[in-house]
């Protein structure tokens, strides 16, 4: 799952036309209520394009296109983070 979001974010990035890409983490957020995966790449975007981490990350979650149902839903958090909720329907499916 990890790298369909990965995926999914690096072309969110690509189309954002940025002069780098930033080497943001895809990590299990603390709060399981936050979601199943989380990426912080907002953070590391925010002082080179000087804007508030939770408006870039709008960005990027804007521009997020998944092929399947592996995400039911993208949040943003009020602090910047993205965070990811994994379809149940996918989670069943890697267990048969």
């Amino acid at each position: 799952m990890k790298e369909i979001i990965r995926e999914a974010v690096d072309q969110a990035l690509t189309e954002m036309q940025l002069p780098e890409k930033p080497d943001y983490v895809i990590e299990k957020p603390k709060d399981p209520s936050h979601g199943d995966l989380a990426v912080n790449a907002a953070f590391l975007l925010a002082r080179v394009l000087r804007k508030r981490p939770s408006l870039i990350a709008e960005d990027i979650a804007g521009r997020l296109k998944f092929g399947n149902d592996f995400v039911d839903k993208v949040e943003v958090a009020p602090s910047g983070f993205i965070n990811f909720h994994i379809s149940p329907r996918w989670s069943i499916g890697q267990l048969t």
